[in-house]
């Protein structure tokens, strides 16, 4: 009797199809590989695509981060953003995302600078910006008459102040630009330093300059003093018309317990026979100032430094 034969392997059918490219002509191998081609595109026609048109059809403003923001940031910006963009039609995958999510977000008035936009797993981003700060805060002031046309002006606009006229502040930054109101109350004004300029009103609008360089010049002193005169309690800078005999408009500073003392002209822009601005905060620091005490002059013309040599 003949010994039986043993069955046959059976064939791997990855090792068949390889053998079969490598032995097959070339056009045989190319139309191979386009079939594959053409079930990869069935594929992706009807499954990937589908995926891709739902998770990644426009930026999900859910999966954007910003740099933690401060205290006086109350709204959110990314959705105020969206609001006034037109980022819901941009889509992730767009090799232009980051930097239109950068022209957007830099358009917004609480946000002085974006530094960088990155781009996250799932359609995800991160913003990183710098924040305007309140500084300080203008504060209406004016003549009477002037002021009730103020009153009238923005009762037109929408905006009543219902005889409130001496409570209305306008928030500003390092550079004098305005920034938004809203969230921001008038315990959290009173607190700032106080910017006076008379019959003086903005121009601009927020994320954009006050209007008036004696305001924006005062925003500069405010920053500079909470800065390096921390110790001092400045309430209010006052700042005087300029006149002829007087071209650079003048400060005043009220202080501590309601002490008015003559500060001068704006940072920089100091004349000739006047203290620079290292000298003038050295003397707020002495915190030896009184009513009327005038920073523009050296500190040894001063009575209190007339004592005789001993």
């Amino acid at each position: 009797m003949a010994p039986k034969k043993k069955p046959s392997p059976k064939p791997n059918r990855l090792v068949s199809i390889t053998t079969v490219l490598l032995k097959a002509p070339a056009a045989w191998s190319l139309a191979v590989l386009a079939g594959l081609m053409v079930i990869t595109l069935i594929g992706y026609s009807r499954w990937y695509q589908p995926y891709l048109q739902e998770h990644y059809a426009s930026i999900d403003p859910a999966k954007i981060r910003l740099s933690e923001p401060h205290a006086f940031v109350h709204a959110d910006l990314v959705q105020e953003v969206f609001d006034k963009t037109k980022l819901d039609e941009t889509t992730p995958l767009d090799p232009a995302a980051t930097a239109k999510l950068a022209t957007a977000f830099d358009s917004h008035p609480w946000i002085k600078q974006v530094n960088m936009v990155q781009k996250e797993a799932f359609g995800s981003f991160f913003v990183d910006v710098d924040y305007r700060y309140p500084i300080a805060v203008f504060h209406l002031t004016g003549t009477p008459q002037w002021l009730a046309g103020v009153e009238a002006y923005l009762a037109d606009l929408g905006f009543p102040t219902d005889g409130g006229m001496d409570n209305l502040f306008y928030p500003v930054d390092d550079e004098g630009f305005l920034l938004p109101t809203s969230g921001m109350t008038e315990s959290d004004a009173r607190e700032m330093i106080q910017i006076e300029v008379g019959d003086v009103f903005p121009s601009g609008s927020p994320g954009t300059p006050f209007g008036d360089h004696r305001v924006e010049g005062a925003a500069t002193l405010a920053s500079l003093l909470k800065v390096h005169a921390s110790d001092v309690k400045v309430k209010r800078i006052i700042v005087d018309q300029a006149t002829r005999s007087q071209s650079v408009p003048q400060m005043r500073l009220t202080i501590n317990d309601d002490v008015e003392v003559i500060w001068g002209s704006p940072p920089g822009k100091e004349l000739p026979s006047e203290l620079g601005l290292k000298e003038k905060i050295a003397e707020l620091n002495r915190g030896q100032l009184k009513k009327g005490d005038d920073l523009r002059t050296a500190r040894q013309t001063r009575p209190s430094d007339m004592s005789p040599i001993k």
